[in-house]
């Protein structure tokens, strides 16, 4: 009996294993297949819309996204959906959500296992006309005093420009109490010129960035008080002026600025430092940081070297860089009104200025490779301390307007009369007790200036100057003057003496 007992116990056993095997058998035989192969949203399904529109779906991520029309009923829309084969989504295909907000679609394999997609929206903009934006813009500027007439024909608007297809190309709104830029208006896609300086504008939005025609752009004079890195998304810029703003720091992402850019004004604003990625825009040519607070200049400028005018002028600036005698490129450099103490010994290699201003700094003496400036016409190095002019000033061979006033100098090289194209000559205000008798070779000049010295006596030599319109003598330590000097008051020479100076 007890060996029957246990051959039943043994075959219930066998049995009940069998059935568990047999059920993890079928287990395995079901899909886990679990994704979103298609989603599309259609016409007939959605009458807000008017075209079928696919969605882009990442499978590694698990996204799906779907650009709409700004026509669009966002909050009812009715997606269709195509899922893997025995596989059920939540919410169902064609079942109506709302789009304001990510949605998200759980699908579920056949053997119960699970996944997610998460669905977002983005809205097309809306399509408006330039006039439709450019009447935004009006709106939005309360008090303004712009004077359009938002009713009529935009080609009627003062400071509208547009083309032959009436696209706006050209604005030019200076002077009218701008305050706003609206997000709209990089929708004026094919403008090309922009002058909107004279307001009061603080910031312009992201899509400002859009203008990608944009070549001319003036917003001096607002109260922009930090640079516009959406700037550096308008690839076709050749000309920017930001002067007379409060920008008070340049990103490092200057660098991205248009390849085209030519003339980059940044004058009268609160820059205390230059990013070293200016040398970057090699573009330029006409550069103007004047009126600032810079200290310093990066080395890299030295880089820029297609920049024929540059003006850094009414700075804190002591020293110039290293990198600026690379600069070859440069006819006009402005740097008065500075803290310079020396020039750098290369200086001379900026062969091509024609115009320098350097007055009102600390400069004692001027670098031996002055004279190398060849083609320098305009010298203006008034208001320092210099008190010695290097023989190679001389060298100067085109020089025609030189201000040397306000200095310390004492005496003036024999190389001086080598000046033979110099008309003009302010000489005033220093300590110089002898003129060189040189000076007589300066037939050109149409003004001498002399005052306010200690000059005991003049040569004789000066009588040749007969092109001498204006002869300024007064405040010296001279008690007569060679006859020959007086007499050219006789060929139209104004001659301005202390009374009590005699001609002999």
């Amino acid at each position: 009996m007890k060996n029957i007992l246990n051959i039943i116990a043994l075959i219930c056993i066998t049995l009940i294993i069998s059935c568990s095997s047999d059920d993890k058998t079928v287990e395995s035989h079901l899909s886990d297949k679990k994704s979103i192969d298609k989603l599309i949203l259609t016409p007939n399904l959605n009458t807000t819309i008017n075209t079928i529109i696919n969605a882009v779906i990442d499978e590694d991520n698990k996204t799906i996204s779907v650009i709409l029309p700004a026509s669009a009923d966002v909050s009812n829309l009715s997606p269709t959906i195509e899922i893997s084969e025995k596989s059920t989504v939540n919410p169902n295909s064609e079942t109506a959500i709302n789009l304001l907000n990510p949605v998200t679609y759980t699908v579920t394999a056949e053997n119960g296992t699970k996944t997610t997609y998460t669905l977002n929206t983005t809205i097309e903009p809306i399509k408006l006309t330039d006039k439709e934006i450019l009447t935004i813009f009006y709106n939005a500027n309360t008090n303004t005093t712009l004077n359009w007439d938002i009713t009529t024909n935009i080609t009627s608007w003062e400071g509208v420009t547009v083309n032959s297809e009436g696209r706006v190309t050209e604005l030019v709104i200076a002077n009218k109490n701008i305050t706003t830029v609206p997000l709209e208006f990089g929708g004026l896609n094919m403008l090309e010129k922009l002058f909107i300086y004279n307001n009061k504008i603080q910031q312009l939005p992201n899509e400002f960035g859009q203008l990608t025609n944009l070549k001319i752009l003036n917003i001096e004079k607002n109260k922009l008080g930090i640079y516009p890195v959406v700037l550096e998304n308008l690839k076709a810029l050749e000309a920017l002026a930001l002067g007379e703003n409060q920008i008070n720091a340049l990103p490092a992402s200057i660098e991205n600025l248009s390849t085209r850019l030519v003339i980059f004004q940044l004058n009268n604003n609160e820059l205390q430092v230059l990013p070293s990625k200016i040398g970057e825009i090699t573009s330029l040519m006409n550069l103007n940081i004047s009126s600032n607070k810079l200290t310093t200049l990066p080395e890299e400028i030295g880089n820029l070297k297609q920049v024929w005018t540059m003006n850094l002028s009414d700075n804190d600036l002591v020293v110039l860089p290293k990198g600026i005698e690379n600069m070859t490129a440069l006819e006009v450099l402005n740097l008065e009104f500075n803290q310079i103490n020396s020039l750098p010994n290369d200086f001379g290699n900026l062969n091509k200025l024609k115009e320098l201003y350097l007055e009102h700094n600390n400069l004692a003496l001027l670098p031996s490779t002055f004279g190398n400036l060849s083609g320098l016409t305009h010298l203006k190095v008034n208001n320092n301390s210099i008190t010695l002019l290097p023989t190679s000033f001389g060298e100067l061979s085109s020089l025609e307007h030189t201000e040397l006033q306000y200095n310390q100098l004492a005496t003036l090289p024999l190389t001086f009369g080598n000046l033979n194209n110099v008309k003009y000559i302010d000489l005033s205000n220093n300590n110089l007790m002898t003129i060189p008798a040189e000076i007589g070779n300066l037939t050109k000049v149409s003004t001498l200036d002399l005052n306010d010295n200690q000059i005991l006596e003049l040569p004789s030599s000066i009588g040749k100057l007969t092109t001498l319109i204006g002869l300024y003598l007064t405040n010296n330590s001279l008690t007569n003057v060679p006859q020959e000097i007086c007499d050219l008051a006789l060929t139209g020479t104004n001659l301005f003496l202390d009374n009590g100076v005699s001609c002999e």
